[in-house]
């Protein structure tokens, strides 16, 4: 699953065109499905982990910066046209 987001990201990344194409947008629905989906997988794991761990995972961090990615797919799914803008930063870094 990560190296198929990994070559989308790099798909669209190259696409020198500012119009949004009709395959464009269903890559990109495909991939805020997927990320989606991974916000599900992301409480799973947050189920089992052991409060006595002593690098926990920032599991309310890693949800916040994932939710920041959709949204900007998504801006990306909506807008008619896609101008560059500055995004807000995501963390990274999810050890406590």
């Amino acid at each position: 699953m990560k190296l198929r987001i990994i070559m989308l990201f790099t798909s669209l990344i190259t696409n020198n065109s500012y119009a949004i194409t009709d395959q464009e947008r269903a890559a990109l629905q495909r991939l805020n499905d997927e990320l989606t989906l991974s916000l599900s997988i992301i409480d799973q794991a947050q189920h089992y982990q052991l409060s006595e761990d002593r690098r926990a995972v920032d599991y309310s961090l890693l949800k916040r910066d994932l939710n920041k990615i959709i949204s900007g797919v998504n801006d990306a799914v909506n807008a008619k046209r896609r101008n560059p803008r500055l995004l807000p930063d995501i963390n990274g870094d999810y050890l406590q």
